[in-house]
């Protein structure tokens, strides 16, 4: 245990009175408790620049998750938007195929009643028929992967702004101590060393 030494300075006298009573209102006596708060206070001033480098890389690190959420927000919007525009070509594609369909239709019918010599043009509108439902079914993946990839940044966006959320009721101590709630730890940015690791 480090040893107890006397420490004696002289300051105001109107100062010395307001902390006195600052601890007696706090600890109703200033017995025991003065030398408490003058260490504790010391050690902070100590500690300061310890302190203000804790601030400095908590700052660090919430301004980079903030930048990856502004960019996450982003990404989702430009993927919003091209599902869109996906989910449009692929109604013009699905029109345009109705309507292949219905003339195609029509026209392998009367092809059908007709000789032998017209079977090669039959075979030809049927080839895109096929074409114009190939075209349709890879939209239709394309549209459906877009899909899947917005929902899952959505989620993850969901999670960014749950970890902000519990930041932003921490504590100010907290923050400093970088002491955040274990479900949240792993949304934050790995270490170098953690990449080095990986």
């Amino acid at each position: 245990m480090t040893k107890k030494v006397t420490f004696s300075v002289r300051i105001q006298e109107d100062t010395v009175a307001a902390f006195d009573q600052k601890i007696i209102d706090q600890y109703s006596t200033t017995r025991n408790h003065k030398a408490e708060v003058v260490e504790k206070l010391l050690r902070e001033y100590i500690d300061q620049d310890q302190q203000q480098q804790i601030i400095q890389n908590n700052t660090q690190q919430i301004q980079a998750l903030q930048q990856q959420l502004q960019n996450m927000k982003e990404e989702k919007q430009q993927l919003e938007d091209q599902v869109e525009h996906y989910k449009t070509m692929t109604n013009d594609i699905q029109q345009d195929l109705e309507k292949t369909q219905q003339k195609l239709d029509k026209q392998e019918q009367k092809l059908e009643d007709q000789t032998t010599e017209h079977k090669e043009e039959l075979n030809q509108l049927k080839k895109e028929k096929t074409t114009w439902s190939n075209k349709y079914t890879h939209q239709v993946e394309v549209h459906n992967k877009l899909q899947e990839e917005n929902s899952r940044l959505h989620n993850k966006l969901e999670k960014y702004t749950y970890f902000f959320g519990k930041v932003t009721n921490m504590s100010f101590m907290n923050r400093v101590l970088g002491k955040f709630p274990e479900e949240i730890k792993e949304l934050q940015p790995a270490t170098q060393q953690t990449k080095k690791q990986e």
